[in-house]
């Protein structure tokens, strides 16, 4: 099928569903990712679809997020990027506040949620090694205090054990607060 021809169905996929507005991006995205896998074109032909993806900008664990959170993939990179160690976060630090304690307790959550989003943390836990070197990585580790900004996340994040034996699991709570701080830091506000 011809690339035309998929965004034609596509189009009149989530036309005929009457998907909301607000949703109509993430179903068209994901129509025509359905059938793009459904039908019978070459690689080259996914390449002219979907540029991003054959350019490494949308990969696995951005997609996923960005489902989740309900934002368009190519915007993540204000917030979130892949690295060989996993996931880094992308942004700048200061729009969490002017504190140190505010800015690690903000890379913390994104960090944890993006782990959780994506699929990174199995559904299990995440080690304070991963998270500590995300926060030293953005200059903000501070081992006096760091273990005080990171307690003051216990409304949205299960802590188990202490200093660098602990292990974080982001709550629901937690989840909903980073989805906020996610589109916030997206739309720019």
């Amino acid at each position: 099928m011809r690339p035309v021809d998929l965004l034609k169905e596509a189009v009149s996929a989530v036309d005929e569903a009457n998907v909301p507005q607000d949703l109509r991006e993430i179903a068209f995205t994901k129509v025509l990712e359905f059938l793009q896998a459904n039908s019978d074109s070459s690689q080259a032909k996914n390449a002219q679809i979907f540029p991003e993806k054959s350019a490494g900008i949308d990969s696995g664990a951005l997609s996923q997020i960005a489902s989740k959170v309900g934002i368009e993939p190519h915007l993540l990179d204000r917030v979130f990027e892949e690295s060989k160690d996993g996931l880094i976060f992308s942004g700048d630090a200061k729009a969490f506040g002017s504190t140190k304690a505010k800015m690690v307790q903000g890379i913390v959550l994104l960090i944890l949620a993006g782990r959780r989003w994506s699929g990174l943390d199995n559904g299990v836990t995440t080690s304070d090694e991963i998270v500590r070197a995300e926060v030293d990585r953005n200059s903000l580790l501070d081992v006096t205090n760091y273990g005080k900004h990171i307690s003051a996340l216990k409304p949205y994040v299960t802590i188990t054990g202490t200093g660098k034996n602990a292990t974080y699991k982001i709550k629901h709570d937690g989840l909903e607060r980073a989805k906020q701080i996610v589109q916030s830091l997206v739309s720019g506000s």
